[in-house]
């Protein structure tokens, strides 16, 4: 993408010495499929609420909701408050509206990391990292719910321009959690499963937020 803006992140930030990164590996979807309608942003990716919320063989899709990432956004700056997991909302970042055969049909608006180890790093320093990465794109991050002062765990989001076929989805997402690999971050490698869900704003004994919201969407 075009040099964005720096981040507009958390004020307090202590930007790390984030070495120089080759980003180019990452513009992997040339070939995708342009978004339409309202926007990416306003794309309604598959969502549910708990882990029985399912549309597999004896279930209805009734179960099943949709989510944008203009409402992620406002989650995060307003997240349910303490919702224990059996219940609390999750989203695929797919477009085909099931929790089955995203490997096979997934149309993928969104790339995700979750980070379990922190090593010692804050949401807002994690931010300058992702920031640099994604050349200042727009991006979100959000404290898990088990997330503590002294070990943040948090989920970043990266909305892309287009819409990616599961096998560009699949290489894209490798390659952003190779990136913070480089960057010394380690993240689950859960996220590169089509189908994983991942878990909504949502507070518990800590939370924090950190994002880019310059308009500028990854590619």
């Amino acid at each position: 993408p075009a040099k964005a803006p720096s981040p507009a992140i958390e004020q307090g930030a202590i930007p790390l010495d984030v070495p120089e990164l080759d980003l180019s590996p990452l513009n992997v979807v040339s070939e995708s499929k342009p978004l339409k309608g309202d926007g990416p942003l306003d794309a309604a990716m598959v969502s549910g609420f708990g882990k029985y919320a399912t549309d597999n063989d004896g279930a209805t899709p009734e179960n099943l909701t949709a989510i944008t990432f203009n409402r992620i956004r406002a989650l995060a700056d307003n997240p349910a408050q303490g919702v224990p997991k059996d219940s609390a909302q999750w989203v695929i970042p797919s477009l085909y509206q099931s929790r089955k055969g995203q490997k096979e049909h997934g149309r993928f608006v969104m790339l995700w990391l979750d980070i379990d180890q922190a090593a010692g790093r804050t949401i807002t320093q994690m931010a300058d990292i992702v920031g640099a990465i994604v050349e200042g794109c727009d991006f979100e991050i959000y404290a898990s719910r088990s997330a503590t002062e002294q070990n943040q765990k948090c989920r970043v989001l990266v909305p892309l321009s287009a819409e990616l076929t599961p096998n560009q989805w699949l290489i894209s997402e490798g390659l952003l959690r190779s990136k913070m690999a480089d960057a010394g971050v380690d993240t689950d490698p859960a996220s590169e499963k089509p189908g994983q869900v991942l878990y909504l704003p949502n507070t518990g004994d800590y939370y924090a937020t950190a994002h880019a919201r310059n308009g500028y969407l990854f590619q």
